[in-house]
């Protein structure tokens, strides 16, 4: 039976949200039937689509074990203050959480609990509490192994979970917060990072730097994650970027890790502190690999001759202290003549052929996502008049006038959109002719739901496919070779309050995507004329795509 790995995923993150002195076992699935008391609630203030895809458990251990997972990377993680307050702004929720508390979702999501996580003056204790979690007995005697060197995994051990952990964000490294005070500096982080290896049997093989709103400036500026919050309706201005690419503390932090044998996780920095972060690698000699571990890719160049981000940007409009930006979608694969509408999202979150060249010179890993809207896919509703929805722009003016694109909204601070790249001798737009047309989309779409399935497993594809021609374009057939056998992997980010796409809608899915992609995969390579190398076949490719390259990367760490 195949064996799978996943390089970002969560599996104690919902137990944090019932009562510490009551915790909901990690072992347990939250299932639909768990939490839909107060669902006509939930309805109105979150939408019964969110609700119903990012609430219930993807990745409880429970599910990963009976997917066959093997080996994962863990995330510790203490939720962002500013995305819990952006919540906290829904009144109806809350008022639900708060009449709730006894039982069903409310013991799931437990009104105390969310109080005293968003005054947590010691971030790091709820980080500690992920591996207290992790003590929690499984009804069933199944077990984890945390993996700390090369000897302690066994790859064939029945009912076994291999862990080794990734931190999400620096800002969860943080104690003794005052005064509004959202992360240590760099001193008093490698600090507690140090009392926390020492305390735990534990191998934290990667750390995000940043995360999904402010608390981590003092490190580095992040990308704009909040665009489903926006489409939904929270108000998510302060999640918005403020800051500009790397810090000096940002540069201690990195030398402290590499010096630790920890390596930059580069999910979440802004494009900027991303181009800094590489350029102070190489004037370090920092040589150790660099890791994304569930990203997405934007297609295209940042800033090449032939391409730029600047010819994606359809609209552009300074907000307060941001600037906003309206992308389109880059196509650049098709599937015959019916699936021609498939984008990559280039928001500055996603990583750049530059980012994916720098990851496959250093010998790195790159986890794709199965996020729906990191993999590029956007739904549309009727493109008519009275129909537009805000994630599509009309033309108005000369050769646009009248089209309908299909956009991603992004977010940057002024002061990296001023200077930092995001200037052109071109006009904005230039790549208008290369994006999704909306009313094409929409009668894709909306046509049938096998539609959309196939279009969610064909981003997943076409993610693989575009690594690939990368790969042929940088070292011919080896580089494609080395993309298969050694950079690409899975990382999920189950749990992590995605919506998932519908070829793996949890872990106990996985099994589908891997046999879609088997089957469909050859026919794609065809069209788009490239081989896989020589002597492996497709079913030794998905081999390594979803377990083997990240199973060897982690052993290679310990």
């Amino acid at each position: 039976m195949e064996k799978y790995f996943d390089s970002h995923l969560h599996i104690t993150m919902k137990s944090q949200f019932s009562l510490e002195s009551d915790p909901i076992n990690p072992w347990r699935t939250i299932t639909f039937a768990d939490i839909s008391e107060g669902l006509s609630f939930l309805q109105k203030c979150l939408g019964r689509g969110m609700f119903e895809k990012t609430f219930v458990s993807q990745s409880s251990p429970d599910q990963l074990l009976n997917a066959n997972y093997n080996i994962i990377m863990a995330a510790l993680f203490y939720p962002d203050k500013g995305l819990l307050k952006a919540i906290q702004q829904k009144t109806v929720f809350m008022n639900l959480l708060e009449s709730k508390q006894g039982a069903g979702f409310g013991r799931i999501l437990n009104y105390k609990r969310y109080l005293e996580l968003i005054k947590e003056p010691n971030p790091i204790n709820v980080v500690k509490n992920d591996l207290k979690l992790l003590e929690m007995k499984d009804p069933l005697g199944r077990q984890y192994r945390l993996l700390k060197k090369k000897s302690d995994y066994e790859q064939n051990g029945k009912d076994t979970l291999n862990l080794v952990f990734t931190v999400e964000g620096l800002h969860c490294l943080a104690s003794d917060l005052k005064d509004g005070q959202l992360a240590n500096d760099s001193e008093k982080t490698i600090e507690n990072l140090d009392q926390l290896l020492k305390e735990n049997p534990i191998k934290i093989i990667s750390i995000n730097i940043t995360h999904i709103d402010n608390s981590n400036q003092i490190f580095c500026n992040q990308a704009y994650a909040m665009d489903g919050m926006r489409a939904n309706g929270f108000r998510e201005v302060e999640l918005r970027p403020t800051g500009c690419g790397l810090t000096s503390e940002g540069e201690k932090i990195i030398k402290a890790l590499d010096e630790r044998g920890i390596l930059t996780d580069t999910k979440h920095m802004s494009v900027v502190a991303r181009k800094e972060l590489y350029q102070f690698r190489r004037k370090e000699g920092i040589t150790s690999p660099i890791i994304c571990s569930h990203g997405g890719l934007t297609g295209i160049w940042f800033d090449q001759s032939d391409e730029k981000f600047t010819d994606y940007i359809l609209e552009t409009r300074k907000i307060g202290g941001h600037q906003r930006m309206r992308l389109g979608k880059p196509i650049k694969y098709k599937k015959g003549k019916v699936y021609d509408q498939i984008g990559f999202n280039a928001s500055t979150i996603n990583l750049f052929n530059e980012d994916v060249k720098e990851i496959f010179d250093s010998n790195g890993l790159l986890g794709i996502s199965l996020d729906q809207r990191v993999l590029g896919y956007s739904g549309v509703f009727k493109t008519g008049t009275g129909h537009i929805t805000n994630n599509v722009l009309t033309g108005s003016a000369g050769i646009w006038s009248g089209i309908n694109w299909v956009t991603d909204t992004d977010f940057v601070s002024l002061e990296e959109f001023k200077d930092r790249g995001f200037r052109s001798e071109r006009p904005f737009g230039f790549a208008w002719r290369n994006c999704v047309d909306a009313d094409a989309l929409d009668k894709l779409v909306n046509k049938n739901i096998n539609n959309v399935r196939e279009i969610h497993f064909l981003h997943f594809a076409f993610h693989i496919l575009h690594c690939m021609v990368l790969g042929r374009q940088w070292d011919s057939r080896n580089g494609v070779e080395k993309m298969l056998s050694q950079v690409l992997c899975i990382g999920s980010d189950y749990d992590g309050m995605i919506e998932s796409i519908y070829s793996a809608k949890d872990a106990t899915e996985i099994h589908l995507l891997r046999e879609k992609f088997i089957k469909d995969f050859p026919g794609i390579l065809k069209e788009n004329k490239i081989d896989l190398p020589q002597g492996m076949s497709i079913r030794s490719a998905a081999d390594r795509i979803f377990f083997e390259n990240g199973r060897d990367f982690v052993l290679s760490r310990l």
